[in-house]
């Protein structure tokens, strides 16, 4: 067993009103995601790592406004793009098959890689860039389908790079932290079957949450 030896801080983007800036500061490794929408302030600037949305409209919307271009978290950050569009091209199929009637909630699914699109029109070619394997993707997709959990279309951002943190060897030496994750949001992705997931994982120990 590795020894636990450094603090991994993730940083969601739901609002915290508790200071874990400090916290943030001191860590040996911090990961943001997106757009970094609470940057500064309560959950200070560290930032080490950017998991970026790489498939369907909110990718296509990085490529086409370009939001990424004069981001302060992406200048010295290592990109991380999670998706992986055939396992959520295969997910959404299954699902619709089995519940023909979520076709006329979600008319304009798109399932496209933009992630080297999002590098060019962001002018990102300074950083580092990763992507998750398809492997990963489907044991998210799997670990949230056996919680029960209603039709969804996809993990959010945030589950399938915490799923990488726990499993990554090259993060075995760390203790992870949650913060400023509120489990709201977009209603596609399953946000009580992610926050039971989570329990579990704070409850055996491998994760530590933080309140908002």
């Amino acid at each position: 067993m590795v020894p636990v030896s450094k603090n991994l801080i993730v940083v969601g983007n739901a609002p915290c009103s508790i200071n874990y800036s400090g916290l943030i500061r001191h860590a040996d490794l911090v990961l943001r995601f997106n757009e970094c929408k609470q940057f500064g302030g309560n959950v200070g600037t560290r930032t080490d790592i950017l998991c970026i949305n790489n498939v369907g409209a909110p990718a296509r919307r990085y490529v086409a406004t370009r939001p990424l271009l004069h981001l302060e978290p992406v200048r010295s950050a290592r990109l991380w793009f999670p998706r992986h569009a055939g396992v959520c091209l295969d997910h959404v199929s299954r699902m619709m098959h089995a519940h023909p009637g979520l076709r006329s909630q979600w008319p304009d699914l798109d399932f496209q890689d933009y992630a080297a699109e999002i590098v060019t029109a962001n002018d990102l070619g300074h950083c580092s860039v990763e992507t998750f394997s398809m492997d990963l993707n489907t044991r998210v997709f799997r670990a949230l389908e056996h919680t029960g959990t209603p039709p969804f279309f996809a993990p959010s951002t945030g589950m399938l790079a915490l799923a990488r943190v726990l499993e990554d060897p090259a993060f075995a030496g760390h203790r992870v932290h949650l913060v400023g994750f509120g489990f709201s949001g977009w209603p596609g992705h399953p946000w009580q079957a992610e926050r039971a997931l989570v329990a579990n994982d704070v409850w055996l120990g491998r994760l530590i949450y933080y309140p908002l």
